[in-house]
């Protein structure tokens, strides 16, 4: 049920299509939740869209039922259930979470839109043909940790910090612990926290099962925060690799002060890249939000984009839509992203770093090419 304290849940949707909008009733609409991932997003996406003569719509569903949605997992329901009732609407970028994502992709596929989960990382949203999984897995993401982890720092000894509360830790968890066995390797503790978590009483019980030489984090920047000044603590220096949950930006970098230096995160995009595309993208952003993008910032303007593209190359429908997403990276090449080559096709680029902070700003110290 709507809330009134709730801020207004809005559409921001990108419109394309090619002359067979023309003939059509109105534009084809692409939906995302613009209040979560932040208007910038589609302003910049839609500054591109219109270089292509295309037009942009607004999503009457959202506005006409008051856009106002309750907080949390229902907000995300209720907003989906609003959207997939919007006329002409071709695609949909879906929340942010793996858990929303895996709540609302039932509702996209009863109504046949095809959904692109933009930074959703759980492995059950492998589900085709409705659902199209951007971001790398949590299986995909684990390897690079253990990888990185192993080879690159050296260590034998991991123990791993969890929400396990939280379907993005569980999952995260999960791909890190099946990829250090692989290499032979079993963690030495894997430690469950919640939100509220007592964070130095819990790391001192864990430091009681064994004394690791990394600590891998499956949390949000949050929970992180308050683990890494706990490990420093009583660890000092050990090195923590956090997951994509933890950009290396500057709230997260004031939050943990010192113990910042001892943090590694995956990330999806560098915003330092001097790729002329990325840098492009990062210009247009600043000019729209006053702020610097951050990863989750390229990954729905790439996933904007290529829905638009889909579009543009199938037309409007959603079902040649889903045709064109499913066979991107294989029936027809991949779309060049900002992130990286994008294409849904089996065993695919992972487009996945390592930073750290460094004199205040995050730098790339690890890449991968992985499939996934």
């Amino acid at each position: 049920m709507a809330s009134r304290t709730q801020a207004t849940l809005l559409a921001a949707v990108a419109a394309l299509c090619g002359g067979s909008c023309e003939r059509s009733a109105g534009p084809a609409r692409i939906a995302y939740p613009a209040p979560w991932v932040g208007r910038a997003v589609g302003q910049v996406a839609q500054a591109a869209i219109d270089a292509w003569g295309t037009r942009v719509a607004e999503l009457p569903g959202a506005a006409a039922s008051g856009g106002r949605y309750a907080r949390g997992y229902a907000g995300d329901v209720a907003y989906a259930e609003a959207v997939v009732a919007t006329p002409r609407l071709a695609a949909a970028v879906g929340p942010q979470s793996s858990l929303a994502t895996l709540l609302v992709a039932p509702i996209y596929a009863e109504a046949g839109i095809p959904l692109i989960a933009a930074t959703a990382t759980s492995d059950s949203l492998d589900r085709p043909p409705w659902v199209f999984q951007l971001a790398p897995s949590s299986a995909v993401e684990g390897a690079f940790i253990a990888r990185f982890v192993l080879d690159r720092l050296g260590a034998r000894r991991v123990t791993l910090i969890y929400l396990d509360s939280d379907e993005y830790g569980l999952s995260l968890r999960d791909g890190v612990v099946r990829a250090l066995r692989d290499r032979g390797v079993t963690p030495v503790d894997q430690m469950g926290v919640i939100e509220t978590a007592d964070f130095p009483r819990r790391v001192d019980e864990s430091l009681r099962h064994a004394r690791p030489d990394a600590v891998v984090v499956a949390a949000r920047a949050p929970e992180t925060v308050r683990i890494v000044a706990a490990l420093r603590a009583r660890l000092g220096d050990v090195p923590v690799v956090a997951g994509d949950g933890v950009p290396l930006a500057p709230p997260f970098l004031r939050s943990a002060g010192a113990a910042a230096t001892n943090v590694y995160a995956v990330a999806w995009w560098d915003p330092g890249s001097t790729d002329p595309r990325s840098r492009d993208f990062a210009e247009r952003f600043r000019r729209a939000a006053a702020v610097a993008p951050a990863p989750a910032d390229a990954m729905y303007y790439d996933a904007l984009m290529v829905a638009a593209e889909a579009v543009r190359e199938a037309g409007p429908s959603p079902a040649a839509v889903r045709r064109w997403l499913g066979g991107l990276g294989s029936t027809h090449p991949a779309y060049d992203g900002v992130t990286g080559p994008i294409s849904f096709a089996p065993r695919r680029r992972a487009n996945l770093l390592m930073m750290r902070a460094v004199g205040g700003a995050a730098v790339v110290v690890d890449g991968a090419e992985r499939s996934r």
